[in-house]
């Protein structure tokens, strides 16, 4: 029998961060006045939400990807879905306000 022993260490230890529950309710918002369903999503924001985090409240916009496969060489999205993503994005930029007072 061929054994094969592996040594892994740890270079990355950070607890993920949780999104801005504003922001959710306004891209969620953004989506809905574009006529797009809109889907919660649980998830804690890790590599660059981790980042920006400690200089601003973050948010997600995820875009579907084929057969759910995520962070992995296979993924990939349709045009449509990314056009859908650009569409809630701009919708959501054009009423929102750093400063709390937005249009919606």
């Amino acid at each position: 029998m061929n054994r094969r022993y592996y040594k892994s260490t740890e270079t990355f230890n950070e607890k993920a961060v949780a999104c801005d529950q504003r922001l959710i309710r306004h891209l969620t918002s953004a989506a809905e006045r574009i006529g797009l369903p809109c889907i919660g999503l649980p998830s804690g924001a890790a590599h660059d939400g981790l980042a920006i985090s400690r200089l601003c409240p973050i948010g997600m916009l995820f875009v579907r990807c084929k057969g759910g496969v995520s962070h992995q060489p296979e993924e990939s999205v349709s045009a449509e879905d990314v056009e859908a993503a650009i569409r809630v994005l701009l919708e959501f930029l054009a009423q929102f306000s750093p400063n709390g007072r937005t249009l919606s």
